[in-house]
């Protein structure tokens, strides 16, 4: 499954889908490779957001967010990440807020 997206022979929709199913796991090697793609700028800015939601839907399931893997997130994978936790966990939000003010402007 993973080999999607690292396959310079998929198009963005594929791995795109991909990004968004392993949403679905939650082990560190799943987490690991979707902090890898939400902050490599080589992929498509749809497929990072992906990315960011997906971490976010993991935390989320687990009841456990790892604010440092949170405020590595840049760009559309933070925002994306961002707008999944406020709506769902305001207290994690206001906590990486805390932690991390000059990485969004309230």
């Amino acid at each position: 499954m993973f080999a999607i997206i690292y396959d310079d022979t998929s198009r963005d929709d594929e791995i795109d889908d991909t990004v968004m199913n392993v949403s679905q796991f939650d082990d560190d090697g799943v987490i690991h490779i979707l902090m890898n793609v939400a902050n490599d700028v080589s992929f498509d800015d749809m497929i990072r957001a992906s990315a960011g939601e997906s971490l976010a839907e993991i935390w989320l399931r687990k009841s456990r967010i790892d604010f440092n893997q949170l405020g590595s997130l840049v760009g559309i994978a933070l925002n994306e990440a961002l707008t999944l936790i406020k709506s769902r966990r305001i207290e994690w939000y206001k906590t990486f807020l805390e932690l991390f003010s000059l990485k969004v402007s309230k």
